[in-house]
């Protein structure tokens, strides 16, 4: 399993197949105060990055893979401080 939850951290580990994107919705879906570590992660399928998209979480640790670090992990920041924003507005 490359995705592993430890207390209030989902840790996404090497490469995150089309079969995880389910598990981390079910790990989201009821927790919103958890935060996500990609510092292991190598790859993503698109279906798990939907998924983070989808219910966005603050980013503890940065992976070392380019893309990631430099495309996926900002845009995932984004959509953290846009669905904050939100929330913020709804009080």
């Amino acid at each position: 399993m490359t995705i592993q939850e430890r207390g209030k951290l989902v840790k996404l580990l090497d490469t995150c197949p089309v079969e995880e994107a389910e598990t981390l919705h079910e790990k989201l879906l009821h927790k919103p105060d958890v935060k996500l570590d990609l510092s292991q992660c190598v790859h993503l399928h698109s279906a798990v990055l939907q998924v983070m998209l989808q219910q966005p979480r603050a980013i503890k640790g940065v992976p070392e893979d380019v893309f990631l670090r430099e495309v996926v992990v900002p845009r995932l920041q984004i959509a953290w401080e846009t669905a904050q924003a939100s929330a913020g507005e709804h009080e």
